[in-house]
């Protein structure tokens, strides 16, 4: 929570939220290792093996998932990881309009649109837009593909909520993470919430979740494994067989917890809380931030 200018931690915001190690249901969407001090800097992946727009490769990962016949990700909600993201959504007092950015195959969207949000959830690749289609029915959801940089179609003022569970750490460029705030700021009514749970970097972890040291150090060897930006090899068990799945590897940038309300603030936010939880939907342990665009 910010006071009087100043961030107080929350701690591990766990609230019995545990996993095992290794945490590998998710493909995880990182890589590189700088040791860092808290919030300074942010390790980032190198990806020197394939230099095509992220957004090619990201499509393409879904396509190279769907096309051996397993999902991209769990789409389990009631799985721990997205506790904190329901209990967000289950206490608002109001319900409203809410935009999801980076929505993936679509199973927060959905979550929202049962709790009665009506919803426009968007992603940058037409194959999970299309998954999204294909699986969810709601009559309150809305599906769009769409890049959460180029949202000048999007009337301003128009929403109430916005998710974003992965988006943010996607986009590595601190310009490009600017724009993307700015646009998420501009299509906020005031008073509307951002909620985001992204990536941080193992100092962070190690920081916030001093009583988590083995998953602390398995992280930071996990991020240091894949920087030198190599393809990932997913194993999946489908119908009793074991199914691997490569895919290119795709950017992701380790903004510090202070970083992040940094980026907030100067998008014109208001930070309301932040803290590093475990584990987190993308990776074992992620910041979950909750801002406000000022009425």
């Amino acid at each position: 929570m910010l006071e009087r200018g100043r961030l107080v931690a929350h701690g591990c915001g766990t609230a019995n939220i545990r996993c095992s190690i290794p945490h590998e249901r998710r493909p995880l969407r990182t890589s590189s290792a700088s040791k860092t001090a808290l919030g300074s800097t942010k390790e980032r992946c190198t990806v020197p093996s394939d230099t095509r727009p992220e957004h090619v490769k990201y499509e393409e990962r879904y396509r190279a998932v769907y096309a051996a016949g397993v999902p991209f990700a769990a789409g389990d909600h009631g799985h721990e990881s997205v506790a904190l993201c329901r209990e967000f959504l289950e206490t608002r007092t109001q319900r409203g309009k809410l935009i999801d950015f980076g929505c993936g195959e679509g199973f927060t969207a959905a979550m929202a649109a049962e709790f009665g949000y009506e919803v426009l959830a968007i992603d940058a690749a037409p194959s999970a837009i299309a998954k999204c289609k294909q699986t969810h029915t709601h009559p309150h959801l809305r599906f769009r593909q769409a890049d959460v940089c180029e949202l000048g179609e999007i009337d301003s003022d128009s929403f109430d909520f916005a998710l974003d569970l992965g988006c943010f750490h996607m986009l590595v460029d601190d310009a490009v993470a600017r724009r993307y705030l700015g646009h998420a700021h501009r299509v906020l009514r005031p008073g509307g919430f951002w909620y985001g749970q992204n990536l941080v970097p193992a100092d962070d972890a190690a920081a916030w979740c001093p009583h988590e040291r083995e998953r602390v150090e398995w992280w930071r060897e996990r991020i240091s494994e894949q920087s030198d930006g190599a393809p990932i090899t997913d194993t999946f068990e489908v119908e009793g067989k074991t199914v691997e799945v490569t895919r290119p590897h795709t950017s992701a940038a380790f903004r510090g917890v202070r970083e992040q309300v940094s980026l907030l603030t100067a998008a014109g936010f208001r930070v309301d809380s932040a803290r590093v939880v475990t584990p987190g939907v993308n990776s074992p342990f992620e910041a979950v931030l909750v801002a406000r665009k000022p009425s």
